[in-house]
C-alpha cells in the first residue's frame, strides 16, 4: 500500500510538472488580441542634420488636430514573408506653415493591424489618436493623395506646455522641443 502511495505521488508530481512546462511553452501562442504585437525596425528615407534642412525639404509643415484614424493599405514585406499594414490619419489643418494644403490632410503611417496582430514602428511616436494636436513636417506621396511624416524628428505633439518632440535625443528635434507654439512657428518661418 505504501509503495502505491509513493508511486501515485511521484506520478502526480510528474503530471503537474509536465502541465506547468506545457503551459509555459504554449503561453506565447495563447496571447489575447491586445497582447499580439510585432515591432518593426525602420530605415528612414530622409535624415536631417538641421531644422533648416528639414523645413526646406518638407512639402508641407502643418499645425493641426488629428480627427480620425482608419486602416489603410496592406502590402507584402520586401522578402514576401509577411504583410505590412498602414494606417491613414486625417489631420484638420489649423495653420499651414509651409506648402499649400487642403483643410484636411491625410497621412499614411506605417503600422496598424493585420488579423490579430498590431504592427508598431519603433521610434515613430506610436499610433495617432483623434484629438491629438500636432506639428508635422510632411512629404507628399508620389500619387499626391497622401502625405507621410518626413522623419520622426518631424513629428511633434502640441499641448498646453508647447511643443514636445517624439525623438528627444535627436538635435534637430531638440531645436523645437519644449518651445512655445509661437516660438516654434517663428523658427520655422525664419528659414529661407
Amino acid at each position: 500500500m505504501k509503495a502505491k502511495k509513493i508511486q501515485f505521488t511521484a506520478l502526480a508530481c510528474v503530471s503537474v510538472a509536465t502541465g506547468i512546462l506545457g503551459a509555459v511553452a504554449a503561453a506565447p501562442y495563447l496571447t489575447s488580441q491586445e497582447d499580439a504585437r510585432s515591432r518593426l525596425s525602420p530605415m528612414w528615407a530622409h535624415n536631417y542634420h538641421s531644422l533648416g534642412e528639414m523645413v526646406k525639404d518638407a512639402d508641407a509643415v502643418v499645425l493641426g488636430t488629428v480627427t480620425a484614424t482608419r486602416p489603410g493599405r496592406t502590402v507584402l514585406t520586401s522578402n514576401g514573408a509577411g504583410t505590412l499594414p498602414f494606417t491613414l490619419v486625417d489631420v484638420s489643418v489649423e495653420r499651414a506653415l509651409r506648402g499649400e494644403v487642403a483643410d484636411v490632410v491625410t497621412l499614411e503611417q506605417t503600422g496598424g493591424r493585420v488579423d490579430d496582430v498590431a504592427y508598431d514602428l519603433d521610434g515613430d511616436g506610436g499610433p495617432y489618436a483623434a484629438g491629438d494636436r500636432v506639428l508635422l513636417f510632411l512629404k507628399a506621396q508620389p500619387d499626391g493623395e497622401y502625405y507621410y511624416v518626413a522623419h520622426p524628428m518631424g513629428r511633434f505633439a502640441v499641448n498646453d506646455d508647447g511643443i514636445a518632440a517624439v525623438l528627444h535625443d535627436h538635435p534637430v528635434a531638440q531645436s523645437l522641443d519644449r518651445r512655445s507654439v509661437e516660438g516654434a512657428i517663428q523658427m520655422i518661418d525664419s528659414v529661407e
